[in-house]
């Protein structure tokens, strides 16, 4: 309790001192200052989390183009199936695993077919 007596007894011998108006006009700047700088670090922040999301995106993609050039080698090499099979699998959206892909392809194959008789 004392301390508070003591910060109060302070904050009256400024303002007897330099008077309220410059008191106040200190505490406004002071809490300008500090909304300053808050806006600042919180654009920052943003800007730095907006690299990071664009980053983490061009990893992503080059994930994917990976797999993509291992699979569209993985169907031709292993798998012996001609380039536009291969294209048709990958425009499906094939899965991993070769045989669910070749009877997806199969299927679509098939439907298509039918649709033309």
């Amino acid at each position: 309790m004392q301390d508070l007596k003591d910060m109060l007894d302070s904050i009256d011998k400024m303002i007897s001192h330099i008077g309220v108006g410059w008191f106040v006009g200190i505490l406004v700047g002071l809490a300008v200052v500090l909304g300053v700088r808050r806006l600042y670090y919180d654009r920052r922040a943003d800007a730095e989390k907006a690299a990071s999301d664009a980053e983490k995106e061009k990893t992503i993609q080059r994930v994917a183009d990976e797999v993509r050039f291992w699979k569209v080698i993985y169907l031709r090499k292993v798998e012996k199936l001609s380039e536009k099979e291969i294209e048709q699998i990958i425009n499906l959206g094939g899965g991993v695993d070769p045989k669910d892909s070749r009877e997806r392809l199969e299927r679509a194959s098939s439907r298509n077919k039918g649709d033309t008789k």
